[in-house]
């Protein structure tokens, strides 16, 4: 039978060519021994080819079949394989009211107490949380969800939105001004339209209430009415882009509009006044409409029909022999029955030049050349010839027909095809080749029905082949996603490390999955054990997760674990190997605020932690004081508790700094090897005395808290006499002594003094006066200094920096000292001195 006898047409497209859609039955439902009526059910049905969960609708009166009353939510494949079974308690949980997919493939269940549970593919729940008190009080009208958040119309129509389930937070929107009575017969239309594809990039929430004739486009901020008039909308649904929105109104009109409500798209008069069970989106460019057999009046008893309706206002329609449900794609829409998964879709542009009747394309004419071929018909040399130009065009279609098809058999034969026309081309580009036959072997692998994923070409190119091995991994289909990133070449870390947790949760002996983890997960390298560790341990085995962070490469990953396991010492062992301060400061802080104060010092007072010792004292010299000294005082280090009492005293007023110098004293007094310290804290503590006593001696706050050397300074500065008491006291060496003098004079400018005080025998010389003058900027005085300087070179210093030449070159020259002239003519900038000391180096 030809190929496009299955078509069915829909009018016409661009440039008159006819549109054609066709209806391909994917799967014979594989519903086990579970009894399952569609109509029955509540039934929530992933895109992307993803899992359909089923349960029992609560909100229909339904005939008890079986032995267990109890409320089950199932989750199957596309093919209708069985792969969860979870019960739902009502009287716990709520009754359910609305279900859904995430697109992580996580099942959204929303109770009418405004409770919102997360299931896994599983069962697992990953997430719990209640809704606003004044949702759970007024009652919830409608629900949507989107890839990642929920969108809720309560009864008094305001609209509230969780718009991140990972952290869930539900905040209300604008208002919508429309009389609060309301027809619980009548249905609410609503749709949303997330900020990737919305007109302004808002989050859009698009609502129809019985009670108005217009939409309402409801955002955070605003509530816009479209002022329309052909309405109420009981049925509304955006196109998988969403560019348009589909809406039904009470009239039986479908009509198709752009999402901001500016450009008509088309209209079609079903002539219902019933409005239909779904209304779904086939693509982007024709619409589904799906009545229930008690909906319609058919003289066939039990069918239901299936109304698809194309841009152009031309329609087609299928007919049911049970209820369906209907999943739309990105191109096209998946038709759920109690028997079969079917998938609706329009004919691919590659397939319809291929295989409609009299195509005379380039790729229909190389399908046709194959055929012939294998029949070893001579005509296909002819046909060959014919399109030898456009022949790698032709062998391309071929490509993209064959990715398109679904039926192994015909995906053969389209590939031959293209391989016998590549062997024609000069140029052709074989890795094209190549990549198709890969992305067919991986889409057939995951349609298996034992797999149950029935993706398209466009479908895969969109999910990509590392979101399709996530979603075999959260299947527990290991085996498959393994020998998939294998063949596609992509590391198989995360399958390795699901797999492993997986097997941790298995009852098997412990050893035998540590040999089977670490074998299988050191082929791979980089795979971070720390993460199956971590498993292993939330299950309670700890001794199987230690021994798994042993083959752990990184100490960031294995310390925090050890931590949380209560491994404190074998965390700072790691941490202390690694090298990395940050860790080794990770651990000592959790150890500091956990531990109790002796059992932190005993651990880290061990032998092999001093790198961590050293750390702990320089981070609590900044931050924690109190806590160094406790550590210093638990292992007996008197000295470095009496050091750090010495330390704290510099930031302490005066009589805090007595005490903890008093106490720092006792401390070094307890080794002998200490007591010259002990003597300068008693020194210290005389000092402190002297200098209060020197405060009110002068009326104002200047001494207490400096040094020796500036208390007698400032003694100086202020006229106090009492600098001779502190030299004699604290037995200050005369050269110091002079220094400090000599530059409180010349600071003081008291130059009388100065050089009275020159006329003593100084113990440093006299460089220090001419220097002391000079940072005064008093050059005359420092001049009278510079001949009682007994050093030549340093008189020749000075009165270069004076410049002074004249005395310098005489001192040089009294001296016969060749070096010094070049050196005082090196500093010289004027020719005649520089000609009178060559002059006299010449008489040298």
């Amino acid at each position: 039978m030809s190929v496009s006898a299955e078509w069915v047409q829909l009018g016409k497209g661009k440039k008159g060519i006819p549109v054609y859609y066709r209806k391909k039955e994917i799967y014979t439902m594989q519903w086990e021994n579970d009894s399952i009526n569609i109509s029955e059910c509540m039934i929530a049905a992933a895109n992307y080819g993803g899992p359909i969960a089923l349960t029992r609708d609560p909100r229909k009166l339904l005939r008890f079949r079986g032995t267990d009353p109890r409320q089950y939510i199932f989750v199957f494949s596309s093919s209708g394989k069985r792969i969860s079974k979870f019960e739902w308690q009502p009287q716990s949980n709520g009754s359910l009211l609305y279900m859904g997919w995430t697109e992580e493939e996580t099942l959204i269940c929303v109770t009418e107490d405004a409770r919102v549970y997360v299931f896994d593919i599983f069962g697992k729940q990953l997430l719990q949380f209640s809704l606003l008190d004044d949702i759970k009080n007024v009652g919830i009208l409608k629900v949507k969800h989107w890839e990642n958040g929920l969108a809720i119309l309560t009864k008094d129509f305001t609209v509230h939105v969780v718009a991140d389930l990972n952290s869930p937070s539900c905040e209300e929107f604008a208002p919508l001004n429309v009389p609060k009575e309301y027809d619980d017969e009548k249905e609410i239309g609503m749709c949303v339209l997330t900020p990737q594809v919305s007109a302004h990039g808002d989050l859009e929430i698009i609502v129809s209430v019985p009670q108005h004739s217009s939409i309402f486009i409801v955002t955070e901020k605003q509530c816009l009415d479209v002022a329309l008039e052909n309405g109420p909308f009981p049925k509304i649904a955006p196109s998988p882009s969403g560019d348009a929105i589909a809406t039904f109104n009470e009239s039986g009109c479908l009509w198709v509009v752009k999402s901001d409500f500016t450009e008509n798209h088309a209209e079609f008069d079903t002539q219902s006044k019933n409005p239909p069970s779904q209304i779904a989106w086939c693509g982007e460019d024709s619409v589904c409409l799906y009545w229930e057999p008690d909906q319609i009046n058919n003289r066939e008893g039990n069918v239901s029909l299936l109304l698809m309706i194309g841009p152009n206002g031309d329609y087609s329609t299928f007919t049911y022999d049970s209820p369906i449900h209907l999943v739309t794609e990105n191109d096209g829409v998946r038709v759920i029955t109690n028997d079969t998964c079917e998938f609706l879709q329009r004919v691919p542009d590659a397939n319809f030049d291929i295989f409609k009747i009299g195509s005379l394309t380039p790729s229909a004419m190389l399908y046709d050349a194959y055929i012939e071929f294998e029949k070893k018909n001579a005509s296909s040399i002819r046909n060959i010839r014919a399109i030898k130009a456009k022949l790698p065009g032709a062998v391309k279609s071929c490509l993209e027909a064959a990715a398109n098809e679904f039926d192994a058999s015909l995906q053969k034969s389209l590939l031959r095809a293209a391989s016998y026309g590549k062997s024609f081309c000069e140029d052709f580009d074989h890795s094209e080749f190549v990549s198709t036959c890969k992305m067919l072997r991986v889409m057939n692998a995951i349609r298996d029905p034992s797999i149950g994923i029935p993706v398209t070409l466009e479908q895969y190119r969109r999910l990509t082949p590392a979101v399709i091995i996530d979603r075999l991994i959260n299947r527990m289909q290991h085996l498959l996603a393994y020998r998939i990133c294998n063949y596609l070449k992509i590391k198989p870390n995360n399958v390795l490390v699901h797999w492993a947790c997986s097997k941790i949760l298995s009852n098997e002996d412990d050893n035998i999955i540590l040999d089977s983890v670490d074998t299988k997960l050191n082929e791979c390298e980089g795979v971070p054990f720390s993460i199956v560790a971590s498993t292993a341990y939330s299950v309670g085995k700890k001794n199987l997760a230690i021994q798994l962070l042993e083959r752990e490469e990184r100490a960031s990953e294995q310390v925090p674990l050890l931590l949380n396991m209560g491994e404190t010492k074998n965390a700072l062992r790691k941490a202390i190997v690694s090298g990395e301060t940050d860790l080794v400061y990770l651990v000592l802080l959790h150890m500091k605020s956990k531990m109790e104060v002796s059992n932190f010092f005993s651990i880290i007072n061990e032998k092999g932690f001093r790198v961590a010792r050293n750390l702990l004292v320089t981070y609590c010299k900044e931050q924690d004081i109190d806590f160094l000294k406790m550590f210093y005082h638990a292992l007996d280090k008197s000295n470095e508790a009496a050091a750090m009492q010495v330390f704290e005293s510099f930031s302490k007023d005066m009589q805090d700094q007595k005490k903890l110098l008093l106490q720092a004293k006792d401390l070094f007094n307890k080794k002998k090897e200490y007591q010259v310290d002990s003597k300068v804290c008693e020194e210290q503590i005389k000092l402190l005395q002297l200098q209060k006593e020197l405060d009110q001696q002068a009326g104002r706050e200047i001494f207490v808290g400096l040094s020796l050397s500036d208390t007698i300074y400032q003694c100086i500065m202020n006229g106090i006499k009492a600098a001779k008491k502190l030299k004699n006291e604290f037995k200050v060496p005369d050269k110091r002594y002079w220094w400090i003098r000599i530059a409180a004079l010349a600071k003081l400018g008291k130059w009388n003094k100065l050089e009275k005080f020159s006329k003593k025998k100084s113990p440093i010389g006299f460089r220090p006066f001419v220097e002391a003058c000079l940072n005064q900027g008093n050059t005359i005085e420092a001049l009278k200094y510079i001949p009682k300087v007994t050093d030549s070179w340093e008189k020749v210093e000075l009165y270069v920096e004076l410049l002074r030449f004249k005395e310098a070159i005489e001192i040089a020259y009294q001296e016969k000292d060749v070096g010094m002239l070049r050196w005082i003519k090196s500093k010289s900038t004027n020719p005649k001195t520089k000609q009178t000391i060559d002059d006299l180096i010449n008489k040298l």
